[in-house]
């Protein structure tokens, strides 16, 4: 079995409040933070130093991703909740768990592989692979998701949300790398 190596979880909620971003940016010392409402209407911060990157909107929507797993993205969350609650003095009691919207993988598949030979026999539909544009193969399964396989045999699975989807997706896509191949 090839082993899949979650490397981001995308996710997010409505806090079901609005929020002063102007006032939050002007008092918080967050260890990374970017506030430009003239360019971009988000405030982007870290809650620590090895923290997700959360993109919070004035309507009280955000936006999470660089959580290393879904319980990190939760806990982040949680913690995101206990900030704003202290910092407006108000209580956020129905506030969703976040939803996750997309779960990063890499795979490594064990061995080099024929990018140009795969795109032409390999008989896959929704597969695009111009080495002048971009140096992996872009296959979109009709199950979901988007792989980009590199020559090395790195595989990244992007766009699926649950990680027995992106299992699927993954065994039966080296399963055909394994017929193309005789493995």
């Amino acid at each position: 079995m090839i082993e899949m190596d979650l490397v981001n979880v995308v996710g997010g909620a409505d806090l079901g409040v609005s929020i002063d971003l102007h006032n939050l940016a002007d008092t918080s010392d967050f260890p990374e933070q970017d506030y430009e409402p003239e360019i971009y209407p988000g405030f982007k911060f870290k809650l620590n130093e090895n923290a997700p990157t959360i993109l919070l909107f004035s309507s009280g929507m955000y936006h999470m991703t660089g959580a290393k797993s879904i319980d990190e993205l939760q806990k982040t969350h949680d913690s995101l909740l206990d900030f704003i609650e202290s910092e407006f003095n108000i209580e956020l009691n129905e506030v969703q768990d976040p939803d996750v919207r997309n779960l990063v993988y890499v795979v490594d598949y064990g061995r080099e592989v024929d990018l140009n030979r795969i795109s032409v026999t390999l008989g896959l539909e929704n597969v695009e692979h111009d080495p002048k544009i971009h140096p992996a193969l872009h296959y979109n399964p009709e199950n979901g998701g988007h792989i980009m396989l590199f020559r090395t045999g790195k595989i990244i699975l992007t766009g699926v949300r649950s990680s027995d989807t992106a299992g699927t997706i993954i065994h039966q896509f080296t399963n055909q790398l394994d017929t193309l191949f005789n493995f």
